[in-house]
């Protein structure tokens, strides 16, 4: 684990649900959070039912999955990464695994892996208005999600943790 290191500008902040990404982008110049629902899905549910909040409309099952999303994504992110010191990406293995593919500097931010955390992270989908399909699943695999990446990815991209209740925005501030 890479906690005690700051984050190199130029990265690419894979970021866990919930660590702070889009807080921090509103807080932070020269960052950028590139939602991925407004790539993956269609808009139509996006806008027409939840006006545009992307974390309301996560596990919605109207919401229709775009051909080609994944490529498009990873272009939009290889555009902003030239333009931004840091570009925070949703987490999830194929997004992962495509930047990797490509070669590009991705680190990964993710909780500790503790009950505090999890029942943390519980409450902060409650509070940006997950629905509770998403929280839900998201909170059963709180801990698979963090060990798959400290196995799967361990000695291949920087990993960072977050300690209990921390936000990347600590991260992104340590000297």
């Amino acid at each position: 684990m890479d906690t005690n290191k700051k984050i190199p500008k130029g990265s690419i902040i894979i970021g866990f649900p919930c660590i702070g990404k889009t807080t921090t982008s509103k807080i932070l110049k020269n960052v950028i959070d590139l939602e991925s629902s407004f790539y993956s899905y269609n808009d139509d549910v996006l806008k027409n039912k939840y006006n545009g909040d992307a974390e309301k409309s996560k596990g919605d099952p109207d919401r229709i999955l775009k051909e080609n999303w994944l490529l498009t994504y990873v272009e939009a992110i290889k555009d902003n990464l030239e333009k931004y010191d840091y570009v925070f990406t949703a987490a999830f293995p194929a997004l992962t695994d495509k930047l990797l593919e490509e070669n590009l500097p991705v680190v990964i931010v993710m909780p500790t892996n503790t009950i505090e955390n999890k029942n943390i992270y519980n409450q902060r989908s409650i509070d940006r208005g997950n629905l509770d399909h998403w929280r839900l699943g998201f909170i059963k695999n709180f801990s698979s999600y963090i060990e798959y990446n400290n196995t799967h990815y361990a000695g291949k991209i920087p990993i960072y943790e977050l300690e209990n209740g921390k936000f990347l925005i600590d991260l992104l501030y340590k000297k």
